[in-house]
C-alpha cells in the first residue's frame, strides 16, 4: 500500500513537473491532497497551463513562470501573501511606501450572506429586455472587447454603434452580397480553387452571418441559435466570440431563481486561490476562462498574482461562483488611491436584487477603507457623476485584462480615461476628493 501511494505521489509530481516545470515543494503528495485534489475542478490548473503553452515563446516563458509561482504558493500555503510582495511591482511599492495603513486594510477579507446584505442592496434600474441584452452583449463583444474584428464585421458593428442606421446597413450589406455573388460566378467559370475564390467564399459567409445577426437586432430573436450554429460551422477560429454567443443563448433560455433560494448564498471579498483560478470559468461571458483563447486568458495571471486586484464574488451554497466583479485599487492623477469596480459577470437567472448585493459589498469596502468608489458603468446608482480624473495602474503583471474603456490585455501598466469612470461613492473628508469631481 505504501508503495502504491508513493507511486501515485510520484505520478502526480511527474504530471505537474511536466506541465509546470520543477516545483520547489517538499512532501508534494500531502500538499496536493490538501489543495488541488479537493478543489471544485482538481485539474483546472493543468487545463490552464495547456493553454498558456500555446503562447508565443517569450510570453509563454513569462506565463509559465507566473503560474509556477502560483502553484508553489498554493501548495506551500504562501498564497495569498505572495500576491502582496511589492518587490518588482511599482504599484504595490507606492501603496506600501505612501499608503501603508490603507494597503494593510486592503488585504483583509470580508464576507456576508445575501440575506444580510439585502437591506443595503439596491435593485439595478436597467434590467434589460431580451432584445436589449442581445444588443448590449454584441456591442461589448464586437465594438469594445473586439473578440472579432469590427472592421471585418463592419455592417454589424455599425448597427451596434448606431442602431438607427440598421436599414441603411442592411441595404449596403445586400449590395455587397449581390456584387460578390456575381463576381464569384464569373471567377468560378475561369478557375475553380484559387485563393481569391476561397477568400470570396469566406467573405460571403461573413456577410451572411452579419445579415442573420442584423435580423436578430431587428427583433427576430429566435434566429440567435442559428447564428451560433453558423459561427461554429463556418468560423471555428472565433473561439471567444462563439463562447460569448453560447453564453448569451444560455442566458436567454434560463429559468430565473427565486429570491428566497438565493438568501443563503454568500458574497465574498477574499483571496481564495480557487476562486481566482475559476474567476472566468464558472461565470458566463468572460474571456478569462481556463480553457479560453491563450491570447486573452493569459491575463488571468493578473487576477492570481497582483495584489492591487481583488474580487467580489457571489457564491451559491456549494461554493460555486454565480457572479463576480473585479475590484482594483488604482491611483488618481494626484496619486491618491481609488477603488475601481469593473464590469459584472454573471450566470443566468439571478434576480437583479441579489446581484446588487455585490455592489453593496463594494460600497461596504469603500466606506471601511475611506476611499472613493468609481466604476466604468452605472447600473447601480442613478446619481453617479462623471469622474474628473484618469485612473492608473503603475505595474503588476505579467499580464492583466481591463474591461473598462476597451483597454483589453496589458502588462499591468495602463490608464483608464476619466470618460470611462463614474463616482459611485466618496467619503466626506477624503484627501484627494477634489480631483475626482
Amino acid at each position: 500500500m505504501v508503495k502504491s501511494h508513493a507511486a501515485l505521489e510520484k505520478l502526480l509530481l511527474d504530471i505537474f513537473t511536466a506541465a509546470l516545470g520543477v516545483l520547489k515543494v517538499s512532501d508534494f503528495g500531502k500538499k496536493f491532497e490538501a489543495t488541488f485534489s479537493i478543489a471544485r475542478m482538481p485539474v483546472a490548473i493543468l487545463t490552464y497551463v495547456g493553454k498558456l503553452k500555446q503562447l508565443p515563446e517569450r510570453e509563454k516563458s513569462m506565463a509559465l513562470k507566473g503560474i509556477n509561482t502560483f502553484a508553489e504558493g498554493v501548495l506551500e500555503r504562501t498564497y495569498p501573501a505572495l500576491r502582496y510582495v511589492e518587490q518588482g511591482n511599482p504599484h504595490l511599492e507606492k501603496l506600501t511606501k505612501e499608503h501603508s495603513a490603507l494597503f494593510e486594510a486592503w488585504k483583509k477579507s470580508d464576507r456576508a450572506s445575501v440575506g444580510e446584505l439585502l437591506p443595503e442592496a439596491r435593485e439595478k434600474e436597467d434590467v434589460k429586455s431580451n432584445h436589449a441584452l442581445i444588443q448590449s452583449t454584441l456591442f461589448l463583444a464586437i465594438c469594445q472587447d473586439k473578440h472579432i474584428n469590427p472592421t471585418t464585421y463592419a455592417y454589424l458593428a455599425a448597427c451596434l454603434e448606431k442602431p438607427s442606421t440598421i436599414a441603411e446597413q442592411v441595404e449596403a450589406l445586400e449590395n455587397e452580397q449581390r456584387q460578390l455573388t456575381e463576381e464569384l460566378e464569373r471567377r468560378q467559370k475561369e478557375m475553380e480553387a484559387s485563393p481569391e475564390i476561397v477568400a470570396a467564399n469566406k467573405r460571403q459567409k461573413c456577410l451572411a452571418l452579419q445579415s442573420r445577426f442584423m435580423k436578430v437586432l431587428s427583433g427576430q430573436l429566435n434566429l440567435l441559435p442559428a447564428c451560433l450554429e453558423e459561427l461554429r460551422r463556418d468560423f471555428p477560429e472565433h473561439v471567444q466570440f462563439i463562447q460569448d454567443i453560447a453564453d448569451l443563448n444560455k442566458t436567454l433560455m434560463a429559468t430565473s431563481k427565486s429570491l428566497e433560494e438565493c438568501r443563503e448564498w454568500t458574497v465574498v471579498d477574499d483571496d481564495h486561490w480557487e476562486d481566482r483560478l475559476l474567476a472566468g470559468t464558472e461565470v458566463s461571458g468572460s474571456c478569462q476562462r481556463i480553457d479560453g483563447e491563450a491570447s486573452l486568458n493569459k491575463c488571468l495571471l493578473g487576477y492570481l498574482l497582483d495584489g492591487k486586484i481583488r474580487m467580489v464574488a457571489l457564491k451559491d451554497k456549494s461554493g460555486r461562483i454565480m457572479a463576480r466583479c473585479i475590484m482594483r485599487l488604482l491611483f488618481d492623477d494626484r496619486g491618491h488611491p481609488v477603488i475601481f469596480q469593473e464590469r459584472l459577470y454573471q450566470n443566468p437567472g439571478i434576480p437583479p436584487l441579489v446581484l446588487s448585493t455585490i455592489h453593496a459589498m463594494f460600497l461596504r469596502r469603500a466606506i471601511s477603507l475611506h476611499v472613493p468608489l468609481v466604476t466604468s458603468s452605472t447600473p447601480h446608482l442613478k446619481n453617479a457623476v462623471m469622474c474628473a480624473t484618469n485612473l492608473s495602474s503603475l505595474g503588476g503583471g505579467p499580464f492583466e485584462y481591463v474591461d473598462a474603456g476597451g483597454i483589453g490585455c496589458t502588462h499591468g501598466i495602463y490608464t483608464i480615461p476619466k470618460e470611462y469612470a463614474h463616482v459611485l461613492f466618496k467619503p466626506s473628508a477624503s484627501v484627494g476628493l477634489a480631483s475626482l469631481n
